[in-house]
């Protein structure tokens, strides 16, 4: 859309001025003793020109873009570096890929013996529902999707290699890994934007050192500007490409034939819209106005009740509140009643959370949240009750921080 040489050829970069260096006959992005500044919007149109009168590609740029007809915009930083092909499916992946794989250097670990220590601390992982799918041992990687790169970015990939990989890889890791936590934040203030930057760019550096220039591809010098795309198009995760992946992935569920594949997702997705508001534009029978509540109908939950932004999703049990659980009550400053309803699963703010005692999942664990002072607990029992003065309307007066934990010195 820029109109530039491809990322593998000579200033292929369309953020900078990277001329690129031949690396075993491959173009790299090697870390010199330059500095290459930013690309300016008047620099490459004046480019843009000059290659159209040369005929030939002027620093990267092989003529002019229909998009620098749109007024306001920017051809250079109106495009942002996506984060999930960039990093997920990119850098971390071509790092772990190097760790695996090349067994004549020093930090390599695919070894059977090292393999089955990674897999069997992959095995004891149970992740939060918050993370939707379960960890897949290393050996399959090449299959993994991003969101499954992601969860091994950030969660997994430190306490997995610990003690296995030497000390100044799993540093170097961990420079990532806190850089694109930090870039990845709902609320990211500009001396979190800087502290990132510096951590890309050491992280960058020092790949070249410790896993050789042919490996300085592309994708890892996008990691150079990962901290100025967040500058002006705020978090990674507000720009990235998972929601448009995730769309496709519905859309493709619309199809189940052949022929005329874009007119069945058109009619499909129409009629799919149309269902919840066909009974309130149309005069039908209750019969039709049941079946299309049904077909709208979430049926994964059989009880729940919600109150504010929390809802229980299970109808509970009535027990008689224990000596634990007033002083829970105590601590919190409230009146502590002589029976409680028990659940064991609920949404509170879009996160799922459940008791200690909730053993239908295995391989999950959701019993584990962080208390608005920066200590973790252990939810031992998730309970509602009337609040005080108000006896009568018990469903609405659910207090969803009211459960009793234990502290875990983490």
């Amino acid at each position: 859309m820029q109109n530039p040489t491809q990322f593998n050829g000579y200033f292929g970069c369309g953020f900078c001025l990277h001329p690129g260096t031949l690396v075993e006959k491959q173009v790299k992005y090697t870390v010199t003793d330059r500095e290459y500044p930013d690309r300016e919007v008047k620099k490459m149109l004046a480019d843009m020109e000059q290659a159209v009168t040369q005929n030939r590609s002027v620093r990267g740029v092989k003529g002019p873009s229909p998009l620098i007809n749109m007024p306001f915009f920017d051809i250079v930083w109106g495009f942002v570096p996506d984060y999930m092909h960039a990093v997920l499916l990119g850098v971390i992946r071509q790092l772990t890929e190097l760790l695996l794989n090349n067994t004549d250097q020093p930090y390599y670990i695919g070894s059977p013996n090292t393999m089955m220590v990674l897999e069997n601390r992959i095995k004891d992982i149970k992740p939060p529902h918050l993370i939707t799918r379960q960890p897949r041992p290393l050996a399959e990687f090449k299959y993994w999707k991003a969101s499954e790169w992601r969860a091994w970015l950030l969660f997994y990939s430190l306490p997995v290699l610990n003690n296995v990989l030497q000390p100044r890889y799993v540093n170097h890791l961990g420079l990532l890994v806190s850089a694109l936590f930090l870039l990845l934040n709902e609320n990211i203030t500009f001396q979190d934007i800087n502290k990132a930057d510096n951590m890309l760019f050491k992280f960058v550096a020092r790949f070249q050192l410790l896993y050789g220039e042919a490996s300085m591809t592309f994708n890892v010098h996008l990691l150079t500007h990962l901290a100025k795309s967040v500058k002006l198009w705020g978090p990674l995760w507000a720009h990235s490409a998972f929601v448009f992946e995730n769309a496709n992935g519905g859309l493709l569920k619309l199809v189940h034939g052949t022929k005329c594949v874009a007119l069945q997702i058109v009619n499909k997705f129409l009629l799919h819209r149309a269902i919840p508001v066909f009974t309130t534009r149309y005069a039908v029978s209750e019969q039709v106005k049941e079946f299309c509540l049904e077909m709208t109908k979430d049926r994964r939950v059989k009880s729940f009740s919600k109150c504010q932004d929390t809802t229980v999703l299970d109808s509970g049990r009535v027990t008689e509140t224990t000596d634990d659980e007033k002083r829970a009550f105590i601590s919190a400053q409230k009146h502590a009643p002589d029976e409680l309803v028990v659940h064991k699963r609920m949404v509170h703010k879009g996160l799922v959370y459940t008791s200690k005692s909730y053993s239908l999942s295995k391989r999950r664990r959701n019993c584990f949240a962080k208390i608005s002072d920066g200590v973790y607990g252990e939810i031992q029992n998730i309970v509602s009750f009337p609040s005080e003065g108000d006896m009568e309307n018990e469903c609405q007066n659910i207090y969803p921080g009211s459960y009793s934990y234990n502290m875990l010195n983490i």
